[in-house]
């Protein structure tokens, strides 16, 4: 369900602008495990204690968060680029932050243990950034098969 919205920008009204809010795309499975790394990222946030886990919740909070508002308004399509499509930034973004989930994951689990829940929604959010960088690497292939058109991301 694509929301179209009529937002007028100046006080008499005379400059009209569509604001477009698209909540088919946290329907699809891209979608849901993007917001499931957002919900993650939110809980992190509440029991992550050492500090180089803190700082790769904060980091990917902020960044996952920025992806979430580039798919609800929809901004992925309205700014598409034939030569480097969304979806390979946001790939590189997750296949990143997947690893740096992994990493501050062992650290926590061989020297700090005693963080059970923090490693527990940890290794859940590593899952989740794996899965949607599996499905961005998916996406990118299919995109650069057809060759044309984008794709619309994960």
């Amino acid at each position: 369900m694509a929301v179209i919205v009529n937002v007028d920008n100046h006080p008499n009204g005379t400059i009209p602008s569509e604001r477009r809010i698209d909540l088919d795309y946290f329907k699809t499975p891209p979608g849901v495990v993007k917001i499931s790394q957002f919900v993650l990222g939110v809980i992190l946030l509440c029991v992550s204690k050492p500090l180089w886990l803190s700082v790769v919740v904060y980091l990917g909070f902020v960044v996952t968060s920025f992806w979430v508002w580039i798919y609800f308004f929809a901004l992925q399509q309205k700014y598409q680029s034939p030569s480097l499509p969304w979806n390979v930034l946001e790939f590189y973004y997750t296949t990143g932050a997947a690893f740096a989930y992994i990493i501050t994951s062992l650290i926590t689990l061989f020297f700090i243990g005693w963080y059970l829940v923090a490693l527990i929604f940890a290794v859940l959010n590593t899952v989740a950034y794996a899965i949607g960088a599996f499905l961005l690497m998916k996406d990118w292939k299919e995109w650069r098969m057809q060759g044309t058109g984008m794709m619309q991301g994960a």
